[in-house]
């Protein structure tokens, strides 16, 4: 069990410069974005399509953060609380649950959806059937995974 505490203490501590790191790029990023002083008669198709980018790296930057944030939420959640650190260390530990979260592709399908999520916010601009397509596919790799899972859930 003391193992698995620190196991969790230095996913906590990965987290924590992950966070602190990607705010930091945030501030900087938007620094430089708002500090841009341009006159509006100077301002040519090429920098407008620039300074937009710039917006939409900030959002992505900032969604990006938001979703390691909630993942170590859990990880805090099991550091103060012994029952809930029990209940990790008996799910994780399982060799069953191992063998279905690789038999279902659960997390390559996971991140295949973010990336593919990325990719349709990022395009969204440029065509908006490109966007929808993403979505759907990004839907459906991750009810794949879901009924991959249900299936190995009920198989074992």
């Amino acid at each position: 069990m003391e193992k698995i505490k620190t196991e969790i203490k230095n996913k906590i501590k990965k987290y924590e410069i992950i966070i602190i790191v990607a705010i930091v790029m945030l501030v900087i990023s938007k620094l430089v974005i708002t500090n841009q002083q341009v006159p509006a008669s100077t301002i040519n198709e090429s920098l407008k399509v620039m300074l937009d980018a710039g917006f939409l790296g900030y959002n992505a930057g900032l969604i990006s953060v938001l979703i390691v944030a909630i993942g170590s939420l859990k990880y805090l959640l099991y550091k103060n609380d012994e029952k809930k650190l029990k209940e990790y260390y008996i799910t994780y530990a399982d060799e069953r649950y191992a063998y279905i979260m690789t038999k279902s592709g659960m997390m390559p399908n996971l991140i295949n959806s973010f990336v593919i999520l990325y990719i349709g916010y990022y395009m969204q601009n440029i065509s908006i059937y490109i966007y929808i397509t993403c979505l759907i596919i990004a839907m459906l790799l991750s009810i794949q995974s879901l009924t991959l899972r249900a299936y190995y859930m009920n198989k074992l």
